[in-house]
């Protein structure tokens, strides 16, 4: 073990997760009320394992194609915007 691997921190605190993550602090806090983002208090501070955001992220569903509903819904919004005018029509 090397030197930066035996002072890397073991904790940071939420702005410090938020600036890792790419995530709000407002987010994050949300995530933590509600179970999905574990966090410990010291004192007053209330800091997240390092490990921790990242099992989070990596635990989140994988995006893939929109639902049959939402292209649905897109085509429904689409052809009455066609209809209606607003939307110019290449011809």
């Amino acid at each position: 073990m090397n030197v930066s691997e035996s002072t890397e921190k073991l904790a940071n605190t939420i702005r410090e997760a938020a600036i890792i993550t790419g995530l709000s602090v407002s987010t994050l806090y949300i995530k933590i009320e509600s179970g999905e983002l574990p966090a410990r208090k010291l004192g007053r501070r209330t800091i997240v394992l390092r490990r921790d955001p990242e099992n989070f992220l990596e635990a989140l569903p994988v995006k893939s194609e929109p639902s049959v509903a939402h292209r649905q819904y897109v085509r429904r919004r689409w052809d009455a915007a066609k209809q209606s005018g607003s939307v110019g029509v290449a011809k």
